[in-house]
Parts: structure tokens; sequence; C-alpha cells
């Protein structure tokens, strides 16, 4: 048991001794009239500089190349790199092929052209280049990432013309198309700089119950749909900028009530500090979700809530959708909130 022991932790630290980065390509051109070439991009999560000579790059038909000149990746940087820069067999197929550089001790990277699973490329048209786009989230060196296509490529410098993702889909209410319907998007991931990218936003359906929303980041969203009293939600797969997401349709079911008091239920009453809910019998228990599933406030035996948007230790949670829950062991029933600050 103690040499398993002595075994993780040894190779815990030769880890970290030895860190192998990913996602360290940046931009790919196969165009052969404009040039072939690729970039590279330093993870700025690493603090020295990286050495490209001797880097290996593999290209369809198990062609080999090494980047030839002495190269020096500073901390967040870019290189782009053609084929003066490389010795060997390199070329990349123009409509479906992949390119693979590794560099000992340092990174290994690749990326595949269509491909569709954890990221979704396409091959780039000619004069453009397959490009990454990458925004850093709240916790420690983490990234959304995807790929699209850019019109003015920028090899050697940081790409800028990431033009976002794209969902639509229609809204039925009892099987109808719902017109003017209300539907929210937010974002299922916490971002510290979206740029003008929408974590929350709002929308209305036309005439056909259809709704859009565009500059989007590649991320999951919650889709909800408002016909009071009466909503519903679902959270969306990942989105990807080459593959918009269409069809997200939403059924919401139910009866349209012209007064507050004719909810049968529950009804909520907003006020300055908070929100009251008050159910139409008492509940063995009321709790508080997140879009997650996670509890953030539970409550026994009472017919009214007062919540001002806290967890259970009191700590203010953030906006977006939250789920409250009243259950016995005869009936239950939930009401949704939307925590906008």
């Amino acid at each position: 048991m103690n040499k398993i022991v002595v075994m993780i932790v040894c190779f815990v630290l030769w880890l970290q001794a030895n860190p192998i980065f990913t996602d360290i390509i940046n931009e790919v051109q196969t165009d052969t009239i404009l040039g072939q070439k690729f970039e590279l991009h330093h993870p700025c999560s690493l603090i020295y500089d990286i050495p490209l000579i001797n880097t290996q790059v593999n290209t369809p038909g198990d062609l080999i190349a090494y980047i030839d000149t002495n190269i020096i990746l500073d901390t967040c940087a870019y290189a782009a790199i053609d084929t003066s820069m490389l010795s060997g067999s390199f070329f990349l197929q123009p409509d479906s092929g992949y390119l693979w550089v590794y560099r000992s001790d340092y990174f290994g990277d690749d990326v595949y052209y269509p491909c569709s699973g954890y990221y979704f490329t396409l091959p780039p048209p000619e004069g453009t280049s397959l490009s990454r786009y990458y925004c850093r989230l709240s916790y420690y060196w983490s990234y959304l990432f995807d790929w699209y296509f850019d019109f003015t490529p920028t090899p050697g410098a940081a790409n800028d013309d990431y033009p976002g993702c794209f969902i639509s889909g229609h809204v039925y209410f009892n099987g109808s198309p719902a017109e003017n319907a209300q539907v929210i998007s937010i974002c299922n991931e916490s971002v510290v700089s979206p740029g003008p990218f929408y974590i929350y936003d709002t929308t209305y359906t036309d005439t056909a119950g259809y709704y859009e929303f565009d500059s989007l980041l590649p991320a999951r969203y919650y889709i909800g749909a408002n016909i009071p009293p009466n909503s519903i939600g679902d959270l969306s797969p990942k989105l990807f900028s080459l593959s918009p997401l269409t069809n997200f349709n939403l059924y919401v079911t139910g009866i349209i009530y012209s007064r507050l008091d004719q909810l049968p239920d529950h009804s909520a009453t907003v006020f300055r500090n908070g929100i009251v809910i008050k159910f139409a019998r008492i509940a063995d228990n009321i709790k508080i979700y997140d879009i997650n599933g996670r509890i953030i406030r539970s409550y026994s035996n009472c017919q009214e809530i007062v919540w001002s948007g806290d967890d259970q230790q009191r700590k203010k949670v953030g906006k977006g959708v939250y789920f409250v829950k009243a259950f016995d062991a005869s009936q239950s029933t939930s009401y949704k909130i939307v925590l906008m600050e």
C-alpha cells in the first residue's frame, strides 16, 4: 500500500515538473494559393518561454516535418509557422485532414477537420483560416473553446473575428404556435469577461412562435419560455459557431389565468428585499434549486417562505434561473424564479 502511495505522489510531482500543454494550435490555413501555415499560441498559464525548434508536425498521409527555425514562443505570444520553417514533408489537405504538433516536455495538440464531438470544425474555405476562439472562465485557468472561419486571417496575432453561436426554435402552447411568448437564454458557465457576447438575453416569439438568439458563447444555455403563469425550459447542448443549433423547440402546456389570485396552488409577491412565495396549504418540504439541480435553500412544514436570493449559509447567489419545489407525501408543485440581480 505504501509503495502505491509513493508511486502516485511521484507521478503527480513528475506531471508538475513536466507539464504537457494542449490547446496550443490557434489557427490553420489550408489555402495553397495564399500559402499553407499554422499558428501556435503560448498558454498563458505557463510562466516560461517555449523553444519551438524540433517541434514535430504531422499531417495526413503519415507526413512528418520538424520546425527547423530557432523560434522562441514567449508567454501569451503567437507564432506563425509556414513551409519555410519546416524540414520534412508537410501538406494540409484542403477538404479533410488534420494537424498534429508535439514538442517533447512542452506540448501536444491536434485539430481535425471536419470533426464533431468535443469540438466542431469544418474545412476552411479558400482565403480563410480555421481559427480558435477562447474566453476564460471564473475558475482557475479554465476556458471555453470554439473554432470558426476567419475571413481576415491573422497568423502571428490574436484572433479577433469570432461571430459567436446561434440557437433558434419554436415555442408551442398546448400544441399551437405561441405568439409573443417571452423566451430567455442564460449561459450555464461563469465567464470572467464575455465581451460582446450574451450570457443572459430575452426575446419574444413572432406570429409563428419562432425565436432566435445569436452572439452567444460556446457553452450550454438554459432556454426558457414563459406564458404566464405557465413556463418551461431546457438546457441546450454545447453550442458551436460552425454548427448553428436550430429546432430547439419548447412545448408549454397549461391554462392562461387572467388574475394572479386565480392560480390554483401558489403565488409570488416581489418586494424590495426579496420574494414571498405562498402555497395553497402547508407543505412538508420546500426546496430552492439552481438549474443544475443543486439545493440552494431548504424549508420544512410551512406554507409561505420569504427568499432574499441567498443560500443555506445566507450567502448571496448569482443571477439566473431558480426553481422552488413544494411537496409532501401526496402532491408536489414547482415555481420558477428568474433572479435578475
